[in-house]
């Protein structure tokens, strides 16, 4: 890929009129670089190269693939050692009883004059 001296010297932001710091990229720059980042990954397949490199140099086997991600209940127990399925008090099973639904937005208080 490459890009023209125009297109380079378009990258340079204008300076600002109002109050803040100056920044140093235009729009158009922002917005190449999230283009080009969303079209060629570049950010992980960059990451990968070097993480790949570093296990050769440290002579460490590729990882196996992933196992898949189980129930979040079971991690918290490896993790922690505590079941989300003991009643922490008795000692008994948790049940299910039901699902929360969301509370409704507060209501405007009635002096609020909408005109």
């Amino acid at each position: 890929m490459w890009f023209t001296d125009e297109a380079i010297a378009g990258w340079a932001a204008e300076p600002r009129t109002t109050r803040g710091g100056q920044p140093r990229y235009s729009p158009l720059a922002i917005l190449t670089a999230l283009t080009i980042h969303a079209v060629f990954r570049l950010a992980n397949r960059h990451r990968t190269a070097k993480l790949a490199f570093c296990r050769d140099l440290l002579a460490v086997p590729p990882p196996s693939d992933p196992e898949p991600p189980g129930r979040r209940q079971d991690r918290l127990r490896d993790l922690t050692g505590h079941d989300l399925e003991v009643c922490p008090g008795c000692g008994g099973r948790m049940l299910p009883y039901g699902t929360l639904r969301p509370r409704p937005p507060p209501r405007p208080p009635m002096w609020c004059d909408s005109s």
